[in-house]
């Protein structure tokens, strides 16, 4: 089981590493004047991604306990 845990924090790993560098490589060419607004929109963004991160754990979380079931039926 240690496997596929391995594997499903790697794959959020690779998710989280996705957005935030799409994220803060969108936000490079911003000028001194734009930078409390983009300042902002990281912030929000990283905001947003908290919340994806607390379903994607809860799906991993009832995906756990699906395959605990399946491996009891066994």
């Amino acid at each position: 089981m240690n496997k596929w845990k391995f594997v499903a924090i790697l794959l959020i790993g690779i998710l989280i590493g996705t957005i935030m560098g799409g994220v803060l490589f969108s936000q490079v060419h911003a000028g001194s004047y734009d930078s409390v607004y983009y300042l902002k929109r990281i912030y929000f963004s990283i905001i947003n991604l908290e919340s994806y991160l607390s379903s994607i754990e809860g799906d991993v979380s009832d995906i756990e306990d699906y395959v605990y079931w399946i491996y009891g039926e066994m």
